[in-house]
Formats: C-alpha cells, sequence, structure tokens
C-alpha cells in the first residue's frame, strides 16, 4: 500500500504562493503568473486552496501551533513540512469530496487499510462496474483515477491519471461508477483504485485495472 497525496500533478495558488509536488508530497513555492491559467479543475483545486486559506488564518494560534507539532514529528518522505502545508494536505482532500474538513491535526498518517481485490467490467460505454473483494474500510470513499481510450500498445501511469468520481461513503459491491466521457469501442481503460477515509483526509493506494471495452 502507498499513502497518495491529494493534489496529484495538481496545483492551486495561496496567496503568494502556489501548492506543487515533489516525491514527498504537496509543498508550497513562490507563484508566478501563468500564461494558461489551467483546466477546470486546477480551477476547482485553486478554489478549495483558496477556502483553507481562509479558514488557516481564522484558527486560534495553539491550534496552528498543534499542525506546526503534528507536522515536525510526522515527516513526509523525509521531509519535514510545515503547519499550513500539512494542513493543506489533510483538508484538501475532505473538502473535494465534500467532508467536513479537520479543524486539529489527525492522530497520525496512516491511511484506510486496503490490500482487497477488484474486477471491472462495462455496464455501457460510460458506466463501470467495480466488483471489490475483501472488507471494505469503514467510514471510507472509493476515489478512482483513470486513462480512458488507451490503444493495446499504450502504457500510462498514475501520474497522467484524471480523476474519475467518488462514490459515497461505505459503498457496497458491486459499485456503479460513470465515466467522464464515452470509451471508444476496442480501446483501453486504465484505472487505479484508492481508499478516502472521510474522517481524516488520509488515502491508501490500493491496486489498478486495465479493462477492454467492447461495444455491444
Amino acid at each position: 500500500m502507498k499513502i497518495q497525496p491529494f493534489l496529484g500533478t495538481l496545483s492551486g495558488k495561496l496567496g503568494g504562493l502556489v501548492a506543487s509536488k515533489n516525491r514527498a508530497g504537496a509543498y508550497l513555492r513562490k507563484w508566478v503568473v501563468p500564461n494558461n491559467p489551467g483546466s477546470s479543475r486546477q480551477t476547482e483545486v485553486r478554489g478549495f486552496i483558496a477556502t483553507l486559506s481562509t479558514a488557516w488564518r481564522a484558527l486560534i494560534a495553539v491550534t496552528r501551533a498543534e499542525w506546526e507539532n503534528f507536522a515536525a514529528s510526522h515527516p513526509v518522505g523525509g521531509i519535514t513540512l510545515t503547519g499550513l502545508q500539512m494542513y493543506l494536505r489533510i483538508n484538501l482532500p475532505l473538502i473535494d469530496a465534500g467532508d467536513a474538513r479537520l479543524t486539529t491535526p489527525p492522530e497520525g498518517l496512516s491511511g484506510p487499510e486496503g490490500g482487497l481485490a477488484y474486477v471491472v467490467t462495462f455496464t455501457d460505454a460510460s458506466t463501470l462496474s467495480i466488483a471489490v473483494t475483501g472488507a471494505i474500510p469503514s467510514d471510507c470513499r472509493l476515489k478512482l483515477w483513470g486513462i480512458q481510450n488507451l490503444g493495446a500498445a499504450q502504457n500510462k501511469t498514475r501520474a497522467s491519471a484524471k480523476l474519475i468520481g467518488y462514490t459515497a461513503v461505505d459503498p457496497t459491491s458491486p459499485i456503479a461508477m460513470l465515466l467522464p466521457i464515452a470509451q471508444t469501442d476496442a480501446y483501453y481503460l486504465a484505472v487505479w483504485f484508492e481508499w478516502q477515509d472521510s474522517l481524516t483526509g488520509l488515502i491508501t493506494t490500493d491496486g489498478s485495472a486495465r479493462v477492454l471495452y467492447t461495444a455491444p
């Protein structure tokens, strides 16, 4: 199992800083005006960061100190984040999924239990059915990333995937999931499965699948 940062390849502006990513996860760097304002998804994430920045400034000093202490005692990939960076890392997934943000830090950075098995089939060109074998972790959502319409020789990594969507909390198998666009006949879909804790925002990556769509 691998704990994944929320932002992936996305970024968002916070005052004079921008949220970005390295091998340790999300961090903040100096913002410069881009030539291209980015996709609607990037714009959405920037809105989340603006919301969280307002919430961070509203925290009392004692609570901000708790986040600073938590970040100092929980390095990510060998890198110590600031309290604000950790606050963003934890809360961005929560508000993206429509869950309540955390005012105080969680107990740790361990994500939900994984190790489940998945069988993905097409109900039609725009709908997936995901059969899950194993105990679905409590208070969690399935978060699905994917790359559509791949040729047989095309191999893409998780870094190129886009968010397909979330399930409700505590879904039951089989899980139905709508695709952003209709899948093309005789092309492949690659998907990656994540379980996101609705109470802490912590995420565990739990496998992938590659499925060929054949039109009826």
